[in-house]
């Protein structure tokens, strides 16, 4: 049983335009040739002299055009796929950081910072070539960011305990931090699927 990957579907979209293409390019070929057909018994035949010419551009310009959209639909699904690549990299990014802070009893104060803002960067460096290209409304990634600040509150803030520039967090506070990567990875899944439908 033959399963349609991406990679097929994009032949048969290929396949399918050239096809609706040349059949375009032959049916006004045979009109502009002059071919009328009276009846299945009788058919008559008149020959234009430029008719062959007029085929032959049709037939060119369904080749162009199809070839156009390929290569249009083609860069635009590269440029798609490395997004998605860096949102899934981040997510593993994230995930490997925040286990790394959890993890611990103790932590320095100014690791956790640098950890956290350099998550914050690259997502907003992210979020910046989602907007260039348009592919995701700029309210879903913009909480991405939210969420993140939100994570570092409870690290830096007075809900976690702060000794000597070091902090410690307890299990409330790790299932907190625990929901808001869930609800990042669920945000991210979205933008995955916005980027998929445009």
């Amino acid at each position: 049983m033959n399963i349609l990957t991406p990679k097929t579907m994009f032949k048969f979209s290929k396949i399918s335009i050239l096809a609706i293409g040349l059949s375009f390019g032959f049916v006004t070929g045979l009109y502009l040739m002059g071919f009328i057909f009276t009846n299945f018994d009788n058919v008559q035949l008149q020959f234009d002299v430029l008719g062959p010419f007029s085929l032959l551009i049709t037939i060119f310009v369904a080749f162009y055009v199809t070839d156009k959209l390929n290569k249009s639909n083609e860069k635009t699904r590269i440029e798609k796929n490395l997004i998605i690549d860096d949102l899934k990299n981040f997510k593993i990014d994230l995930l490997k950081n925040i286990k790394f802070l959890c993890g611990k009893d103790e932590i320095k104060f100014i690791e956790v910072t640098s950890r956290l803002k350099s998550l914050r960067m690259r997502i907003n460096s992210i979020i910046k070539l989602i907007n260039v290209y348009d592919f995701c409304g700029d309210s879903v990634c913009s909480q991405i960011d939210k969420i993140i600040r939100d994570i570092n509150d409870i690290f830096t803030d007075k809900v976690g305990t702060i000794v000597d520039g070091r902090i410690t967090l307890d299990d409330i506070n790790r299932e907190k931090i625990n929901i808001l990567v869930s609800n990042v990875e669920i945000k991210i899944f979205e933008i995955i699927v916005d980027i998929n439908r445009k």
